[in-house]
């Protein structure tokens, strides 16, 4: 079982956990993780991150202002409103480098047996 992508995520995390510790607002840390999270489920869904967050803030005052519903900037439906801001190169190029990652680790245990 491969689990390097899980890994990963955790390591972002506990990055971030650390320069946390500097946050001198109170409020600044549900900020913090709510552009965090944003930040992920854009990255999840293979979006052009700068994209949808410069969207996502600039839609989110209009939206709330008129009391509509803020459904349409969840990141999956904003994918669909938005094809081209989908970056369809993403899943190939972490697949490509998982591959290569995974050449070397062989390459290293079979030379050192």
């Amino acid at each position: 079982m491969d689990n390097t992508l899980l890994e990963r995520s955790f390591k972002a995390i506990a990055t971030g956990r650390k320069n946390y510790l500097f946050l001198d607002r109170e409020t600044a840390g549900p900020t913090a993780a709510i552009l965090y999270t944003l930040v992920r489920n854009a990255a999840n869904h293979n979006l052009d991150i700068h994209s949808y967050l410069r969207d996502v803030i600039e839609k989110v005052p209009v939206l709330m202002a008129e009391g509509k519903p803020l459904d349409g900037l969840l990141p999956d439906q904003w994918a669909l409103a938005n094809p081209d801001k989908v970056l369809l190169n993403r899943d190939n190029e972490n697949r490509q480098a998982q591959e290569q990652k995974n050449k070397k680790r062989m390459a290293r245990r079979t030379a050192t047996a």
